[in-house]
């Protein structure tokens, strides 16, 4: 009997080549998992800091909105040609200083460069009624984004 026939020959070359290429699939997995939570954590961060600004310019707008009367709106616009940008510097720019001053103690006539920022525009829609837009300029992980909202106040039904 030819027992020769049953003898399996390894090739040695294969021994070593099957675990290298177990390790490099294994490392791109690691790899793609690694960037792939890189991203989440970024995009989470970016989001905390738009919910956190978007939180700010709705208290701002609900801070016009219901603490200012028709008459205080309409003082801020200009006569000549009935419109008025105001601004709120990133010093007055928080929810509890909002919160606690008087709008007029935290606007700022002139235009400023530091983020964030809000612009405020104040315009006359038609007789009785006025439009406010707010323009929140904030940087969220080095990106510079725009929150805007806006809001009419004074008699619509006439």
């Amino acid at each position: 009997m030819n027992f020769n026939k049953f003898i399996i020959y390894k090739k040695k070359g294969l021994c070593i080549l099957e675990p290298l290429c177990a390790l490099a699939i294994i490392s791109i997995f690691i790899i793609y998992l690694s960037n792939l939570q890189i991203k989440t954590l970024h995009l989470k961060s970016h989001n905390e800091c738009i919910n956190k600004y978007t939180q700010l310019s709705e208290n701002l707008k609900n801070s016009l909105k219901y603490n200012l009367s028709y008459k205080e709106l309409e003082s801020f616009l200009l006569k000549d040609n009935g419109e008025n940008t105001v601004y709120i510097n990133k010093d007055n720019l928080n929810i509890d200083t909002i919160r606690e001053n008087h709008i007029n103690k935290l606007i700022n006539k002139n235009q400023l460069n530091e983020i964030p920022y809000a612009q405020i525009t104040i315009r006359s829609i038609e007789k009785g009624v006025i439009k406010v837009d707010i323009n929140l300029k904030v940087k969220c992980n080095g990106r510079v984004e725009n929150i805007s909202s806006y809001f009419y106040k004074g008699d619509y039904y006439t």
